[in-house]
């Protein structure tokens, strides 16, 4: 049965699917960059320690701050804003948030920014896509009614999504996708040398795949209710597919200029 209480500890304590997948995602993440052959030239070990520890923060309040901006009207209490263990965030907002502060720390800290975002890019798929299963089992992001077979029934009252009807698992496709991402990307660092290419390509993909699964979920929040064929995280998905669509034709203009 899908739920998103991983186990119980005590009383009002519990261990949350939701929370226990991102932590996984996070420490798999982590061992890997820093594992990476390429990462000692680009970030000292110390300061990478620094940078994933703030960034699990920022990456926190981001994703928290994106889902109750789309979800305002149907938050009743300071509880619901607090408990994020109990799921309820947006990978999106994670990104857009990750995307100011990474590269003000980096700056700070005098480390080359591009080198490091790439490297960066080949893990945040896989990361994302662990986190997403944790939204699977809490039932937030939930897809639309369906019939299909490998449709998806929700009967424990005490996840989010609706109750005891078919729906996409458009949690899985995301986690997928993702997953997909990650692979390519991964195979594809050895023949992408220009600094800033991977991390360009991880910003259309990724998007790319939130904005397209994102016709499948039935949590959406538009900013016009007279306005539904975007929700608000397509609009910021597209337009961050656009920049770095931009930003990557620049990276090649200037390679051949060079």
């Amino acid at each position: 049965m899908l739920t998103r209480t991983l186990f119980h500890i005590w009383g009002p304590f519990s261990i949350y699917t939701y929370g226990a997948c991102i932590a996984l995602g996070c420490i798999v993440f982590y061992y890997l960059i820093l594992n990476h052959p390429k990462r000692p030239s680009i970030i000292s070990e110390a300061d990478a320690a620094s940078l994933f520890s703030l960034s699990i923060l920022v990456g926190v309040i981001g994703a928290r701050a994106l889902y109750l901006f789309g979800s305002y009207g149907t938050i009743s209490s300071v509880q619901e804003i607090i408990m994020i263990t109990n799921g309820g965030g947006s990978l999106l907002g994670t990104v857009l948030a990750l995307l100011i502060f990474i590269p003000y720390f980096l700056k700070k800290k005098d480390i080359p920014i591009m080198p490091l975002l790439d490297l960066i890019s080949i893990y945040a798929p896989l990361l994302q896509a662990i986190s997403r299963l944790g939204c699977f089992f809490a039932g937030c992001c939930y897809g639309k009614p369906t019939t299909i077979f490998w449709a998806v029934k929700y009967t424990d009252p005490d996840t989010l999504a609706p109750l005891n009807c078919l729906l996409h698992p458009a949690q899985l496709y995301s986690a997928v996708s993702l997953f997909a991402i990650f692979i390519a990307l991964y195979m594809a660092q050895s023949y992408i040398k220009k600094p800033g290419i991977l991390f360009c390509l991880y910003l259309i993909l990724s998007n790319a795949s939130r904005f397209l699964i994102d016709f499948l979920r039935d949590d959406r929040e538009f900013l016009n209710n007279d306005y539904t064929l975007l929700s608000i995280h397509q609009w910021i998905a597209l337009l961050l597919i656009i920049g770095a669509g931009i930003m990557y034709i620049v990276i090649l203009r200037n390679q051949r200029n060079s």
